[in-house]
This record gives structure tokens, sequence and C-alpha cells, in this order.
């Protein structure tokens, strides 16, 4: 019945339906053990049942097959078997290997086109990828010069056929036969020469390869692309971070990013670049640590590239003046007073969602409610003190509690004698940012405009009141008033104005 049909065509396992699933399929009619199914790195092969993951001991953690791809007869498979040619860039064997028959050759003749950036690494053109699944893809220029690098060389035998021994710094060793070399409807070399690509182009004609003989090995960019060569895969770690978010208070704090798994060999990019950066600009990774660095205020991430598989990895980075989203915050900006600053305005409508970018509230001095109409006919409060700070007329202090109050016209003046003024953007807010002259520290005040009777106005200046009373009368009281080209702490403004308001704390 219907209930009992079980297809399943994803048979490697990877999480797609392809043409390496039909190999997969084969293999398992035949016998032979699927790559993912023996994950388990060797120095040597323990069996026949190939092909195996063979650890050389590699900085970078890649472990090299056992076996060269043989698309023709997958059972056959063995460090000795030479295995199939293939032209760069295709998946299957052929008769003839020249430019005719290369399947990415250009209307010219002689460029082949050059659409898969700097190298294939686990494409739908890399045919250890397509044919064997999992993990394998073909090396990368990089990691054949690690495996030459690391690895004695050593010309020798194996089943009566000639190759190349190499033997890691761990003792664990491959061997590759000199398969030689495939061009238009001959071959050349076999038995006396190994040529095996790598994934890296070099130019629209040719290829980074490896090739060796009795005495000789090298990594070299001599051979076309439409030649055939012999294809040795690799299996590197999937590249993984320790995080996936990174907050940096800014500017006292560096994050680190560890990179718990990859092969070792990356570049980082900060986006955009004036937001965050990182010392690391690429090649190997000391201890897997990166150091990211805060350059202002705002969201950013941090791009991870693999350059041996060509995996990214992304890190939403958030530079904030406060060191969680728990807001609000005591920002100490080292004031002469030991005043502390609040890291938000007061929002009483939605307090969730207070942070140093939210605009918060419009309250009219000495009110503790936002309101629709901001004029002198709806104000009620005309003689409420010549300072309400802690007192039931502070939205601060009635809102916040504790030790949180409005500031006074002196503490809005130490702020600006004490800090450095700088207007600016965060996460697409205009504002103003005050930057202590003592520790660096700093606090961001958005440039929300303010209320006059129903309407919003002046958008592109911060209004934020003092509690501090004009002295000549009842409805004025000092502000903080600050725009793109000016700030001062010495203006007064009617008290019926809805101003945002930015708490302090004495301790």
């Amino acid at each position: 019945g219907e209930e009992e049909q079980n297809y399943v065509y994803d048979v490697n396992g990877d999480g797609t339906a392809n043409v390496s699933d039909v190999t997969c399929l084969v293999n398992k009619i035949l016998g032979v053990l699927n790559p993912r199914e023996d994950t388990k790195p060797y120095l040597t092969c323990p069996d026949d049942h190939h092909p195996h993951l063979i650890d050389l001991g590699l900085p970078s953690g890649t472990k090299w097959a056992c076996c060269n791809v043989d698309t023709e007869n997958p059972g056959n498979q063995s460090p000795s078997n030479y295995g199939g040619h293939y032209a760069w860039a295709e998946t299957e064997v052929k008769d003839t290997y020249n430019k005719d028959t290369y399947a990415y050759i250009n209307g010219h003749g002689y460029y082949y086109l050059l659409v898969y950036g700097n190298f294939i690494t686990g494409t739908e053109y890399d045919v250890a990828q397509v044919k064997w699944g999992d993990s394998w893809v073909t090396p990368t220029s990089v990691q054949m010069k690690e495996l030459m690098k690391e690895c004695t060389y050593k010309w020798t035998t194996m089943n009566g056929v000639d190759g190349g021994l190499f033997t890691g710094p761990n003792g664990g060793t491959i061997f590759l036969p000199a398969a030689g070399i495939c061009r238009s409807d001959n071959s050349f070399g076999k038995g006396s020469e190994g040529y095996y690509w790598s994934s890296s182009e070099y130019t629209r004609e040719s290829v980074y390869k490896l090739y060796f003989k009795s005495g000789v090995v090298g990594c070299n960019t001599k051979e076309f692309k439409f030649d055939g060569h012999s294809v040795r895969p690799v299996s590197c770690p999937r590249l993984k971070l320790s995080t996936d978010s990174l907050r940096i208070v800014f500017p006292d704090a560096e994050g680190i990013v560890t990179i718990t798994s990859g092969s070792g060999c990356y570049t980082v990019e900060g986006r955009p670049s004036d937001v965050v950066t990182t010392k690391f600009t690429g090649g190997w990774a000391v201890n897997n640590q990166l150091t990211v660095y805060g350059q202002k205020l705002g969201q950013a991430y941090i791009i991870v590239t693999d350059l041996l598989t060509g995996q990214t990895a992304k890190v939403e980075v958030i530079v904030s003046t406060c060191p969680d989203d728990h807001h609000p915050h005591k920002i100490d900006l080292g004031l002469p007073s030991g005043t502390k600053w609040a890291c938000c305005n007061v929002d009483t409508e939605h307090p969730e969602n207070q942070s140093p970018t939210n605009p918060g509230g419009y309250y009219a001095r000495g009110e503790t409610e936002v309101k629709k109409d901001y004029s002198q006919k709806k104000y009620s409060n005309k003689n409420i003190g010549s300072d309400i700070a802690g007192t039931s007329y502070d939205v601060a202090h009635v809102k916040w509690g504790g030790t949180w109050v409005m500031p006074s016209r002196k503490q809005i003046e130490e702020l600006v004698d004490k800090c450095t003024y700088k207007w600016t953007t965060v996460n697409d807010v205009n504002g103003c940012m005050f930057t202590s002259k003592k520790n660096g520290k700093i606090i961001f005040l958005p440039a929300a405009g303010r209320r006059e009777g129903g309407k919003l106005s002046n958008v592109g200046g911060g209004y934020y009141w003092s509690s501090t009373r004009y002295p000549s009368g009842s409805y004025g009281a000092y502000y903080l008033y600050f725009s793109s080209g000016d700030t001062d702490w010495d203006n007064y403004g009617s008290c019926f104005y809805g101003y945002s308001v930015r708490p302090i704390s004495g301790n």
C-alpha cells in the first residue's frame, strides 16, 4: 500500500538530492562503503572499503583521501588505482581532451569562462563533491602547498604502480599514483608523472596543479583547463564560529570570536568597516581567535571566509554604550561630581523599547506622561518649585525610581564642559555623542526634536529638560539644546513644550 512505500532520494545525507546520490546508491549495491559512512580519520587505510580519511597531522586539519576519484569504476577505487582523468570543472571522463570538447570554452575559442571565482571547491563543478558528496572536495592550491611543505615526499611503488608517497608530521601517509595526463585523444606520463588538479584558478586558461615525478614535486600553473588530470579529494572541517552575535562596549572592550572549526586559513572583513574592524586581514589564524574592535556606535557584521573551502560565516556585532539590552544603565563619564548619566531616554509608553537610539517620550516640565496637546492651555503645573529633581513632578524619578532623577542645569553644564561633542548617526538615528575627556566613555542623545501644541517640530535638534526652573518666571526652565553644528546648556524654554528627558544618577 501507499503507506508501505518509503522513498529516500538523499542517499549521502548532504541535504540535497543530486547526481552524487546515484554514485552512493551504486556503491551500496556493490557493497562499497560511502564516504560519509566512515568519518574516522586513519594514518593509513584500515581495510579495502575505500575511500578513507587519512590524517597527516597537517596544521589546517585537512584530511586527504586515500584514493583518486574514479567515476567509471567507483568500486575499484584504491590507493594505487589511477582513477579517472577530468578536465577542470568537468565531472565525467571522456575520450578527447582539447578546446573543442571542453565544456566551458567561450565564443572566442581561447578564453575560458571565469565564472567560478578563485576556486570551485564544493560547487557543482567540483568532481569530488559531486561524486563523493559529504565534505569531500577538490583541494585548493593552498592545501596542495601545505601538503608539500609539511610532508616528506618519496618516489616509490605500490602494487606495481609508481607514484609519490607523502608522509605527514604524525606518520600518516598517502600514495598518489603517477597517472600522467590526458591531452587530445592521447595520454602521457603514465607511470612516470603525476598531474593532480587543484580547485584554484590561476588565469582564464590555467589552473594550479600538483605535479611530481621521481625526485621532483611542485605546485605550478602551467596546465590548461581542457587537459585531463587526476583528482585526489580532501576533507576539511566545516567552518564554525563560537558565536553568531557579539556586543562590544565602546570604547572600552574588545570582542573575541573563536573559530571552533575550519581549515585554519581565513580572511576576515568588518562591514561596515567604520563601525567594526579586526586587525586580522588574512592567512593562518593564531589560536583560531579573532579580536574584534568597535570603531563607533552602531550595528555591523564580521564576515569570516575559509580560504580553503570557500565557506563563510557571519557574526552580528553591536557596538554600544551598554553591556546588554537590559536598559537603562548608568554610564560613568568620570565627571568631577560623580554623576552617572543614563544610557537612554525615558519612554513611559514603551519602556521595553528604551535604548540609546530610541527617542523616548516627550514631556512637559513637571508632567510624567505623554499627551497629544503641548500648549499653554493644557499645562497646569505652573508653580512646582525651582528644582523638581526627585519630586513627584520628576518623570525620571517617578517612572524609573531608585536614584534616577532629571539632571539639573549644573549637571548639564558639567556634561558639556567635561565631554567632547560630536554630531553623528547611530543605527540611522541622528544625534549627539558626548565623549568623556577623562575616560573616553560615551553617551548618545538622539535628536528627537520637540512637541509644540499637537505637532512634532525641529526634528534634527535635541531638546532635553533640566530640573531647574528659569529664575524670571514659572513658565520657563533650562534645557540642553544641540544640533549638527551647536550645543548649548544655557537655554530656557516654555515649560509646556514637550521635550526629551535623559536621567542621571548620583551614584
